[in-house]
């Protein structure tokens, strides 16, 4: 293998996160949790360091992968957290990304890849090495094309139908939509604004008759953390022709890709059907900046189902050595 190859875990340290960052801002399509802001984000709530498992070539960070020490090595996640994958240099081969994986496991003995995306080498390229699959959950996205009248060649009729009479409903009513980063708001702002939404979410689990898992206080103060400290987080709102809101969402980004996260929306606007509108709006702004996926996340709702049949299947990879002892300790 050509180049000088130094693979490495260490705790994650100022320094080291401004490497990562940077990798994260010239990769094509990073994990959109894996930005330093999310990584800072997850450390302040879960109260726990996490190391860096790395792999430069050449003195240039090509590999890295947020790991932390639990029963077992395992990826930094958090509830929600979907498609990971290691951070990795576009210019990166795939001989070095096999060898990031061979020289982690060979240092840890096994580790627990928890939410990988389907698309990640750890199972396509080591599988000397895996000794276990496990499918978790489907991730609807869309494919996103350069403007609405090639996309609308995937879509079905009715959906494109209720896209023009709803969109012409909503301008008569009044009602706008703006998307902006995060960090546009205030703090005040942001959380005036989720606590609008956690409202509407709740009112719609109750309706619904389903207690809300996003709503709990501990959910509350990690969505809050995120607007205020992630740098790749993007909301979009509604408001009416008071100007009052009325639709509050927010998810994350990185170059190529936009993912849907959270929030909520006005019962009252049901029959102008709003989520639509708001993904809609959301597509047009992401095609607009050049991303060519629209990541629904975890969950195959109905209304996800109305835009795409195309999904990314979430799965748990253990790595383990071939080292007896490693593999006695696994079992």
């Amino acid at each position: 293998m050509k180049g000088n190859v130094v693979f490495s875990i260490t705790k994650a340290s100022e320094g080291l996160e401004a490497l990562v960052e940077e990798l994260f801002e010239k990769a094509v399509d990073p994990p959109v949790f894996y930005s330093k802001g999310m990584l800072q984000v997850w450390r302040e709530i879960s109260h726990v360091n996490y190391h860096l498992a790395t792999l430069e070539v050449e003195g240039h960070l090509c590999f890295a992968l947020p790991i932390i020490k639990d029963k077992c090595w395992k990826n930094v996640s958090f509830d929600g957290w979907d498609n990971l994958d290691v951070l990795r240099s576009s210019k990166a081969s795939a001989d070095h990304e096999r060898k990031f994986w061979l020289m982690l496991v060979e240092k840890v003995g096994f580790v627990k890849l928890t939410e990988f995306s389907q698309n990640s080498t750890a199972f396509k390229d080591v599988s000397k090495i895996k000794s276990a699959l496990v499918d978790r959950r489907k991730c609807p996205f869309i494919r996103l094309e350069f403007n609405w009248q090639s996309l609308n060649k995937s879509l079905s009729k009715k959906l494109t139908r209720n896209l023009r009479q709803y969109g012409n409903k909503a301008l008569a009513a009044g009602i706008t939509f703006s998307v902006k980063n995060a960090g546009k708001l205030t703090p005040e702002e942001q959380h005036k604004k989720l606590k609008k939404a956690f409202s509407f979410h709740e009112v719609r689990m109750e309706e619904l008759n389903q207690k809300s898992k996003f709503s709990a206080q501990q959910r509350e103060e990690y969505h809050q953390t995120v607007l205020q400290q992630a740098e790749n987080t993007f909301v979009i709102e509604a408001k009416n022709e008071n100007q009052e809101t009325i639709a509050f969402y927010y998810g994350l980004f990185n170059k190529s890709r936009l993912a849907w996260f959270n929030g909520g929306y006005s019962a009252d606007y049901h029959n102008y059907s709003i989520g639509t509108l708001l993904v809609a709006e959301l597509i047009s702004y992401a095609m607009k900046n050049g991303m060519y996926v629209f990541d629904f996340l975890r969950g195959n709702e109905e209304y996800k189902q109305k835009w795409t049949s195309d999904f990314d299947l979430n799965k748990d990879i253990y790595l383990v050595s071939r080292n007896l002892k490693h593999r006695l300790i696994w079992y």
